[in-house]
């Protein structure tokens, strides 16, 4: 019995052994610039709706930021609201 389990254990590890990792991707990297807020992504440039999606989703956080707070005092709901709508996710080459 004890050598059967060793020859299944065995069998186990060399399978194991002759798993690849998955190749790793490179870190994303942003960073601020006079232009706004600029990242770097590996991977194919995304689809329109992507982009969208994303937009939406920076916008929503704008929205829940201490930075919409300060927008909103100084010029009012309206005209912050309006400058959020300008804010959106661009793809540059």
């Amino acid at each position: 019995m004890a050598k059967k389990k060793k020859r299944g254990k065995n069998k186990r590890k060399s399978q194991q052994d002759k798993r690849v990792a998955p190749p790793t991707l490179p870190p994303a990297m942003s960073w601020m610039d006079k232009d706004g807020l600029h990242a770097l992504l590996p991977g194919e440039a995304p689809s329109v709706e992507v982009m969208a999606v994303f937009t939406d989703n920076f916008r929503k956080e704008l929205r829940n930021s201490p930075l919409s707070d300060e927008m909103i005092e100084k010029f009012g709901k309206a005209e912050a609201e309006k400058l959020l709508q300008q804010v959106k996710v661009e793809l540059r080459p």
